[in-house]
């Protein structure tokens, strides 16, 4: 995933366990100290710092699972996912199904203009109300 340049001041803060190291494929975790009033308040150069982290970090979440399965930020977030919504590891549901469920998230309701289009054809409006009115 990209760097965003501000690993080293957040790390230099953290304490207690951590697991993995950065470019071994395992995912960092590590347990934040309790801020002292001091660290609460960030310099300027700080909070760009974070908000730039934060926006990086989003960003690879939502554009990882659209990667292959074998780059390694696809296989990231799949075993953070993995971990946090408790799917059994390795497992990836039907192609298919992600790409229609993918659509369908995406455009939602805009999308199933085009299924009514389809099997609703011609005149289908007017029989309908016709049998639903009973006119």
């Amino acid at each position: 995933m990209p760097s965003a340049g501000c690993v080293q001041p957040v790390q230099d803060r953290l304490d207690g366990p951590r697991r993995g190291t950065e470019g071994d494929g395992d995912l960092v975790v590590a347990v934040a100290a309790q801020p002292s009033h001091d660290d609460v308040a960030l310099s300027r150069a700080e909070v760009k710092r974070v908000l730039e982290a934060y926006l990086v970090s989003r960003a690879a979440l939502v554009l990882a699972p659209r990667l292959g399965p074998s780059t390694a930020s696809w296989k990231a977030v799949r075993n953070l996912r993995e971990v946090l919504q408790g799917i059994k590891p390795g497992s990836i549901g039907d192609r298919a199904e992600y790409c229609v469920n993918s659509v369908d998230q995406a455009l939602g309701y805009a999308t199933g203009r085009y299924f009514v289009n389809e099997a609703f054809p011609g005149d289908s409006k007017k029989k309908g109300t016709k049998v639903i009115t009973g006119a």
